[in-house]
């Protein structure tokens, strides 16, 4: 380490980065929204990238100007060189990168992650400095300059992927594309999806893989030609910067290529090339450039699997053919904090899929790159040489989707704070001294070393008890955590936002870590109140342990006895047949205990004839030491006089009910719960006008405290645990 004196330099500077980067995004405020949402804006900018799919097309623009009358009284800067927008045309026109257009279209913002583990589109596009979507946009004048190397490369990346596409599958040359020319448009989500769920998912990134095996073949090849270390390195290194431009310079590609303009550096100066080294300063040099890169998960994870990579070599083999086995454990290690941090679940098999997907990787990367040669010549010589691909790809397929069926295969980790994270990686420092000190692999002590790390991480401590009103759009649904850990669901469905379970409840959870809900209650079979859970029962599949293999397990369902049956509800009841989950029918005066939790159900009324679904809907008190909120699904006409007849004791929070419609919560219902805060769970600009303000002027007449989740995204109530809570029974 003391010959290391560049890296010594550098160490500090690099961690006092990443420290500042974290710190400035905690503290930082959101991007301020100058122009109002859906007024008409004309943007003049320069196209430097051109998505085309069937008859959609999206560009961008940089170097923007805006001219538009709905500015507001404190707008930010219309015009810079790092200012960007993504446009969406209305039909597909001939555009070429560099061409300066100005084009008018309705301004739309990126949405905001509204719920804990969603996905944050606004955050995601300001790193990009994106600060817009311009829809339904036309192109109005356009000027014929153009940026002959990004054009080019446009128009190789298209003739690339066409070669692709002439000779594999769709899943196969969508694969290729993302993993070849840095363009993901065309990955199958699916595909996708699958090589993220068992850790292979950074062999689609354009890395120190595709880098080394392009940059360093050409520059061997020279070599080999007896070309000078000089004259080999500016050839190959410019062949790389090419590349680079190609793909697109990603966050993982710019590592790359720095640490391999380092390597052709050390060549020219005759000092050796150390990966450690190489890797710090590449690092200190793109955080010099972009201090946001401290937060993405990109530049996290592929420094983190390049240290493991690292860590792997320091350390001697006795065995080389376990060489391949370390450094997978030790990439696998590196990056579980980060995989954990953004992801909330990681991958268990991964280390073992590494051990062939890895290698293999060196032949799909030069056989793909010779078929888009030869299939530019002949579609039958770009199909014979890409066949490797086809059948490694397959297998790679196919032991994915068999890894994923396997026990165990996915840990929902929960996204863990960042002095855990920090306690892991000081933990696997502090071994990898003492390993390197004894100059040998003491398996007692790094399994002692890594079972502490784990422990570290996944350390749960005193959890709070909580009520969380989720952000779903058009409906409802409302999560319990309890102290002890355990969680229940109350409905859980949206009539504006699809595949809610995906993008919504289940990232939710995953977030807090929760594997399994003990009782998912439906107030009522509208589908705004269960479109979520009916995506979690069809994508269900029962592991050998009785769990769900694909994501969250349902423990019981409670539904209202009612006497109509709809159609929802008889699609649940047998899912939940199919599936082996337990439907309890719940009626006034049930009730639950969970813990230090207490569920009173109000109603319904066993098997009366209520007008409708909404009247009937299960209403409930959940209570936990002094404080308890009263859930009401839709509850309306007869249900709400029923409601009435209960003793209902204090009541804190109210859901109001049927998101805020005009005729629910009467006045008599406001004035008898008397509770002190309304929380509202509506859509943004739904068509039904919810919450009405009929029903706003009657909650502040009566003093509520007025929550919504479409102004505030999602509402959450925590009380800490109480030293007797400990002791609580599970009992329900």
């Amino acid at each position: 380490m003391r010959k290391r004196k560049l890296c010594i330099i550098c160490f500090p500077v690099i961690i006092w980065l990443l420290m500042t980067g974290i710190w400035d995004m905690r503290e930082s405020g959101r991007t301020p929204h100058p122009w109002k949402e859906g007024s008409s804006l004309t943007v003049t900018g320069t196209v430097y990238r051109s998505e085309t799919k069937e008859d959609s097309q999206s560009i961008y623009l940089k170097n923007i100007s805006i001219d538009s009358n709905s500015v507001t009284s404190d707008p930010v800067i219309s015009a810079g060189k790092t200012t960007r927008i993504k446009a969406e045309l209305n039909k597909v026109t001939e555009l070429q990168i560099g061409n300066q257009i100005q084009v008018t279209g309705v301004c739309q913002y990126f949405s905001r992650a509204e719920n804990d583990g969603g996905f944050d589109a606004e955050q995601y596009y300001a790193s990009k400095n994106i600060v817009m979507l311009l829809k339904k946009a036309n192109v109005e004048r356009q000027k014929k300059s153009v940026d002959w190397l990004g054009e080019s490369c446009r128009i190789l990346k298209e003739k690339a992927g066409a070669v692709l596409r002439k000779s594999l599958s769709s899943e196969e040359a969508g694969v290729m594309e993302s993993l070849l020319l840095g363009e993901k448009s065309g990955l199958d989500g699916e595909i996708r999806e699958l090589y993220q769920k068992n850790g292979i998912i950074h062999v689609l990134a354009i890395s120190g893989l595709h880098v080394s095996v392009i940059g360093m073949s050409l520059f061997q090849f020279l070599r080999k030609r007896r070309w000078g270390f000089v004259t080999a390195s500016v050839m190959s290194g410019i062949w790389i910067w090419f590349y680079a431009e190609l793909t697109g310079f990603s966050v993982s590609s710019v590592r790359a290529m720095l640490m391999f303009f380092l390597f052709l550096g050390a060549q020219i100066l005759g000092r050796t090339y150390d990966l450690v080294t190489a890797m710090t300063v590449a690092g200190v040099m793109m955080l010099l450039y972009d201090s946001g890169l401290a937060v993405q998960s990109g530049f996290l994870l592929s420094y983190a699997a390049v240290a493991g990579v690292a860590a792997s070599q320091a350390l001697p083999d006795k065995h080389r053919l376990l060489s391949p086995f370390k450094v997978s454990i030790f990439t696998w290690l590196m990056t579980l904090p980060v995989t954990a941090y953004f992801y909330y679940q990681v991958p268990m098999y991964g280390i073992f899929l590494n051990l062939f997907v890895v290698p293999s990787m060196s032949v799909i990367v030069m056989a793909g790159i010779g078929g888009i040669l030869a299939g530019a010549v002949s579609t039958t010589a770009g199909t014979f040489i890409l066949a490797p691909v086809h059948y490694l790809l397959q297998i790679t397929f196919a032991l994915c989707r068999f890894c994923g069926k396997l026990p165990g295969a996915i840990w929902i980790t929960g996204r863990p704070a960042l002095w855990k994270a920090g306690g892991y990686y000081l933990t696997l420092i502090l071994l990898f001294v003492i390993l390197l000190k004894k100059r040998k692999i003491d398996l007692i002590k790094s399994t002692f070393g890594i079972i502490l790390g784990i422990g570290i991480l996944s350390y749960q401590g005193d959890r709070d008890w909580s009520v969380t009103f989720l952000s779903v759009g058009q409906g409802d649904g409302i999560c319990i955590q309890t102290e002890l850990g355990h969680v229940w669901m109350m409905d859980g469905g949206s009539s504006t936002q699809k595949n809610l379970a995906k993008y919504c409840l289940e990232p939710y959870l995953k977030y807090w870590g929760i594997r399994e809900v003990d009782g998912w209650m439906i107030s009522h079979f509208d589908q705004d109140h269960v479109s979520g859970l009916i995506e979690i029962l069809e994508g269900y599949e029962k592991g050998w342990n009785q769990k769900n293999r694909n994501g969250i397990t349902v423990k019981r369902i409670l539904i209202p006895d009612l006497m109509q049956e709809e159609d929802l509800e008889k699609q649940i009841l047998q899912l939940a047949e199919k599936l082996q989950i337990p439907v309890l029918r719940c009626k006034r005066l049930d009730k639950i205990k969970q813990d230090s939790m207490q569920i009173e159900v109000f109603s319904p009324i066993a098997n009366f004839p209520y007008e409708n679904q909404n009247a009937g809907s299960m209403t409930v008190k959940v209570s936990y030491q002094d404080f308890s909120v009263l859930l009401t699904g839709d509850l309306e006409g007869e249900g709400e006089k029923q409601l009435l007849e209960n003793d209902m004791g204090q009541i804190d929070v109210l859901k109001v009910a049927h998101h805020g419609s005009r005729n629910s919560s009467s006045e008599e219902i406001l004035d008898t719960i008397g509770a002190k805060v309304a929380v509202i769970s509506c859509g943004k600009g739904n068509r039904y006008g919810h919450p009405h303000r009929e029903l706003l002027d009657r909650l502040e007449k009566n003093g509520y405290q007025i929550h919504r989740t479409d102004l505030e995204g999602m509402i959450r109530f925590t009380l800490k645990k109480r030293k007797e809570d400990s002791d609580a029974g599970r009992r329900i």
